[in-house]
């Protein structure tokens, strides 16, 4: 089960990409500071490896640093509340 989530998880933040490459770059300087991507599981886990490739293609593409940020615990409800904060 906790598979099938991490891998939706992934699925879902790979999926996105294309809609911030779809944004029209000429109406802001998007992004213009580092970007912090919040990875609710263990570091090591499944959607680790995954999430540094996207940040390093991020990186690449936007010209911003992006940073992964592990913080497991709770079922997930620790990452997700620093992201909703």
């Amino acid at each position: 089960m906790m598979q099938w989530r991490q891998a939706l998880l992934a699925l879902a933040l790979v999926a996105s990409v294309p809609c911030f490459a779809a944004h029209d770059a000429s109406a802001e300087d998007f992004p213009n500071r580092p970007i912090r991507l919040v990875n609710p599981y263990a570091p090591g886990g499944s959607t680790d490896p995954v999430l540094r490739l996207l940040g390093q293609k991020l990186t690449e593409t936007w010209g911003q640093p992006v940073v992964i940020d592990s913080k497991p615990g709770a079922g997930t409800n620790i990452g997700t509340e620093i992201v909703v904060r």
